[in-house]
């Protein structure tokens, strides 16, 4: 199943989307921080060569200079992802 992508809100303070997929798929901004929220299942997120393990709820603060990462689920996963407003 590919990724999709559900925007649920957006306001001049944030965006929130609702990710869910099996496939691996990119999360994250370039140059904009965003935080994850691992709402169903586990997997990696892969960022400079390195692989970090995630589960269900885990929080994840993606920082700006991060960018965007690589989710490498193990089945599908659900997870929230978390911007500032010039992400949206």
């Amino acid at each position: 199943m590919p990724v999709l992508r559900e925007r649920l809100f957006h306001c001049e303070h944030f965006g929130l989307w609702r990710l869910r997929g099996e496939l691996p798929f990119v999360v994250g901004a370039v140059g904009i921080p965003r935080v994850l929220v691992f709402l169903e299942g586990d997997g990696q997120l892969e960022h400079d060569g390195n692989d970090y393990a995630v589960s269900k709820g885990d929080v994840m603060l993606l920082p700006a200079e991060v960018g965007a990462c690589l989710c490498r689920a193990h089945g599908a996963v659900s997870l929230l992802e978390i911007s500032l407003p010039e992400g949206n």
